[in-house]
């Protein structure tokens, strides 16, 4: 999901994560992150040695991002502070896609796959709180995942000269009302990086069964006096195809231990995930960032309640991952 320098892209594939200070000359990686080359992507050490460095300056942005929020269509001021880091660290940006979304793209040194990373930046507000909120207010995660997003591209900006391929991140406003992606589709996201078709196969969920669905609610309701209101389009399921997230469980395995990592099956977010509308048009995966300290209750890492309080050391973790992933991806 990204162009080269003549605008034409070999293949595909978008990657979504979940719930998370300028780069300057003094950041270049050390010789220990030069590992890989022509078609092998950086080792995980590599990565992690890159990473490391930006740990302290990522937990600040993140900070600053939750002092901050900002409900849907409100960005203005968080989708600056991502499309300055992303310019400091090299990427050609996009900003005011669909409202207030940033996208930045980075071409390594290397041909390669195109590979993206999408992001949400909004907050939640205070209607849809539970505790009685009265501000908006970072429960839901978003400030994590734009983190993690934004120090991801900043780690693979720093090893540009061993990357293959591309990487595009995608800053996504309004996630909380569900319309951002809609409106970032709308604005041609995919039109001025249009990746080429790879041959794939998957199975799609019976969405056509949604009306025939509906009738059986509304029969039921009806026998009880009631009555249903549904909205007029149905949010799509959103599925991942098998055949990536296989591959991203395979990387996880080999990278941070088979006890770090848990394959969810028809996990259902509790208020719908526009990112299905980016995997209607691209395979892709969705991954869950834990972020419960230990020991901590479970509503601490429960979105949207007001105990909503994640471990910022996630965000490494979240950017080593991620990170290591796209450039294996790129690379082949």
């Amino acid at each position: 999901m990204s162009h080269s320098e003549n605008g034409r892209v070999s293949r595909r594939a978008l990657l979504g994560g979940a719930a998370v200070a300028a780069l300057g000359a003094g950041l270049a990686p050390p010789a220990a992150a030069r590992a890989g080359g022509p078609g092998r992507p950086p080792h995980p050490r590599s990565v992690h040695a890159v990473a490391s460095r930006l740990d302290r300056t990522l937990v600040e942005l993140r900070r600053d991002i939750h002092r901050h929020p900002e409900t849907a269509g409100a960005e203005r001021r968080t989708a600056a502070l991502v499309a300055g880091r992303l310019r400091a660290a090299g990427l050609d940006v996009r900003t005011g896609v669909g409202g207030h979304g940033v996208v930045g793209a980075l071409t390594g040194a290397y041909p390669g796959r195109t590979v993206a990373y999408r992001a949400d930046m909004d907050a939640v507000a205070p209607a849809d709180q539970f505790g009685d909120g009265t501000a908006p207010a970072h429960l839901c995660g978003h400030d994590v995942h734009t983190t993690v997003g934004v120090g991801v591209a900043e780690v693979l900006a720093l090893l540009r000269g061993r990357l293959g391929g591309s990487a595009v991140f995608v800053f996504q406003p309004a996630e909380e009302t569900l319309s951002g992606a809609a409106a970032m589709l709308d604005a041609d996201l995919f039109g001025r990086t249009r990746p080429a078709e790879i041959p794939l196969a998957y199975r799609c969920w019976p969405e056509q069964r949604y009306t025939e669905i509906r009738d059986d609610v509304r029969r039921l309701a009806a026998a009880y006096g009631g009555w249903v209101d549904f909205p007029a389009d149905p949010f799509p399921a959103m599925i991942c195809p098998r055949r990536e997230a296989q591959a991203l469980r395979g990387y996880l395995h080999r990278t941070i231990g088979r006890a770090r990592v848990g394959t969810l099956h028809a996990p259902v977010p509790f208020n719908g995930e526009d990112f299905a509308l980016f995997l209607d048009r691209l395979p892709g995966t969705y991954t869950f960032l834990g972020v419960r300290a230990p020991g901590a209750g479970v509503e601490t890492a429960a979105p949207h309640f007001g105990a909503f309080d994640p471990d910022e050391r996630a965000i490494g973790y979240g950017v080593r991952a991620m990170a290591g992933w796209l450039a294996s991806r790129t690379c082949g």
